[in-house]
């Protein structure tokens, strides 16, 4: 009667079965119902793993300014600037936004606010990891503080300089994107410090249109030494035409011929004289317009002051554990009951082993059974125990299952032994 058996699942697929590959959704259900007291432990866990991550973590707070990149410029500033130099003027948005992370611009903002003498700022951790490894750093056999703090591009990094130090951090933790398909740019920075995160932000704005105005002053100025020398060449030409005329009228006698030669040399002159006066009216208009020069950008939204960090999100951290330890333990569940090797029911005992079941017993867990009892002397009720034997876990639970299966044990006997 009693033989080996192999391994056994009460599983919502039959394997075997003619209709092997439906699911028993009653068998699925009871399985969830068995394994939720270890789904739900598991999903605790990482409920408390991520409490535990957002105590540790860096919190991060981000500040953005938005800058407006203005085409709409005077006329006479435009064409004088790029007949200047149009490679500097380029209104590629994507140009701008490379301006923006150059060490041009990164390292005017380290020297403007201070940051390679600031230590707090060389220091500061970004990260959980940048906490630790400056944890590890201050140890005695391992680094001084000195070397803690943000780890820092090679790149970025010239040697032991700390303006290019602090040029890494701002180029590590600065975003810089287009919005959509406008003019627009938001620069943002990132920073453990709410009040650097917008100090950082405006100044990289700040920086930006200075340099801007600058290159526009520059540009305009090499336009204008542009213009000077092209009306000093044209008004060399010119003269030089209208003395090749006088000396014409001098040296020859005026006759048809010589008519249609000094016809020519005055269109010519008037040509000259005509080009020479249309550059310096541009030259004059350049001197004019040197301080109405305008820069192309501007900012339309201050970097604010941020109230709350940005990252972690505490919300999206937690329910991200709780789902992923949850799914998880679900997993883990399900090996659990593919590996089981106990059964469950009587239907798989009967398609296991082919034998009719009387029932199925619990397992008891052999502890003593306390008894009421009330001590007349003492007035009061008491306890005894008594054995945990199968007889008295019927007697103490006559309505369990255990119960039952004696019942239908001893009904059996009675048919089979009258």
């Amino acid at each position: 009667m009693l033989r080996e058996v192999e391994k056994h699942t009460d599983s919502a697929f039959t394997f075997g079965d003619p209709q092997w590959g439906t699911i028993d959704l009653e068998t699925l259900v009871a399985a969830a119902r068995r394994q939720l007291r270890f789904v739900l432990t598991c999903a605790l866990a990482g409920l408390v793993l991520g409490l535990a991550y957002l105590w540790a973590e860096v919190p991060l707070y981000e500040s953005t300014a938005r800058i407006l990149i203005d085409k709409n410029q005077p006329s006479v500033v435009t064409k004088l600037t790029e007949s200047g130099s149009s490679a500097q003027l380029d209104p590629m948005m994507l140009s701008q936004v490379e301006l923006l992370l150059s060490d041009r611009i990164g390292l005017k903002v380290v020297d403007s606010l201070g940051l390679a003498t600031d230590r707090s700022f060389l220091s500061a951790p970004y990260s959980l990891l940048d906490s630790l490894t400056g944890s590890v750093a201050r140890w005695p056999f391992i680094g001084s503080s000195e070397a803690s703090g943000a780890p820092v591009k090679s790149s970025a990094a010239r040697g032991s300089d700390p303006r290019w130090q602090a040029f890494g951090i701002l180029a590590e933790n600065i975003t810089v994107a287009r919005v959509g398909l406008s003019y627009i740019l938001e620069v943002q920075f990132r920073s453990p410090s709410a009040e650097m995160a917008q100090k950082i932000a405006s100044k990289y704005a700040e920086i930006y249109i200075s340099d801007q105005v600058g290159a526009k002053d520059e540009s305009i100025i090499r336009a204008r030494g542009a213009l000077a020398e092209e009306l000093e060449t044209v008004r060399k030409r010119s003269v030089d035409a209208e003395l090749a005329i006088h000396r014409f009228r001098t040296d020859n006698t005026l006759t048809k011929e010589t008519l249609v030669t000094l016809r020519q040399l005055e269109l010519e002159a008037s040509s000259l004289k005509s080009q020479y006066e249309q550059v310096l009216q541009q030259y004059q208009a350049s001197l004019q317009n040197l301080s109405m020069a305008l820069t192309e950008a501007r900012t339309i939204s201050e970097a604010p002051t941020p109230s709350r960090p940005s990252s972690p999100n505490s919300s999206l951290t937690l329910a991200f554990c709780v789902v992923l330890a949850g799914m998880v333990g679900a997993g883990v569940g399900g090996i659990r009951e593919y590996r089981e090797r106990f059964f469950r029911t009587t239907a798989q005992v009967r398609d296991e082993l082919g034998l009719q079941t009387l029932g199925m017993i619990p397992l008891l867990d052999g502890k003593p059974i306390r008894r009421n009892k009330h001590d007349r002397a003492a007035g009061e009720p008491s306890f005894i125990e008594v054995g945990n034997s199968a007889f008295n876990w019927v007697e103490q639970h006559p309505r369990s299952e255990f119960a039952e299966a004696m019942r239908t044990v001893k009904v059996a006997v009675d048919v089979e032994l009258p």
